[in-house]
This record gives C-alpha cells, sequence and structure tokens, in this order.
C-alpha cells in the first residue's frame, strides 16, 4: 500500500511540473501510476488533496536543506576559527 502511495506522489509530482496542476487529471496520474482511475480514489479523495501531499514533501524536503546548510556553515566557521587560533603566530 506505501509503495503505490509513493507512486502516486512521485508521478503526480512529475506530471503536475509537466502539465500544471489544472491541466494534470486524476485519470493521467492513475495511467501512470498503472492503476485503474478508481484505485486513486483508494489513497485519495482528490487531486487537490495529492497535491497538498506533494507540496508537504516539498516543504520538508526544502527545510531539511535549508538545516544541513545552516549546520554545514556553522561548522565551517567553528573549523576556521578553531585552525586560525590555533596557528596564529599571535597566540
Amino acid at each position: 500500500m506505501l509503495f503505490r502511495s509513493n507512486k502516486l506522489l512521485s508521478k503526480g509530482k512529475k506530471l503536475f511540473e509537466r502539465l500544471g496542476f489544472k491541466k494534470t487529471s486524476v485519470e493521467d496520474i492513475a495511467r501512470k501510476c498503472g492503476i485503474a482511475k478508481g484505485s486513486f480514489y483508494l489513497f485519495y479523495k482528490t487531486k487537490e488533496e495529492l497535491f497538498a501531499d506533494i507540496m508537504e514533501d516539498l516543504e520538508v524536503e526544502i527545510r531539511g536543506e535549508i538545516i544541513r546548510d545552516i549546520f554545514s556553515r556553522s561548522e565551517e566557521r567553528r573549523v576556521g576559527k578553531e585552525c586560525r587560533s590555533r596557528w596564529s603566530p599571535y597566540h
């Protein structure tokens, strides 16, 4: 069941990117996933609900990237300061 849901998310995302939200139909998404249109509704009530899940996944991904970037820069500054203080002739 999880595999199908993940497939709906990934195929739905690609279709929304390529065709746009308005032009992408539930039938298009189901066809890309290799399931019947009715099976789509076992996972989502509407394509809007699928789109909301895709946006939520993207938000989590972007937040993760931002946090990794912040910590990576923080670590770079810490190591830089440590090296400068250790090897400084004025220390």
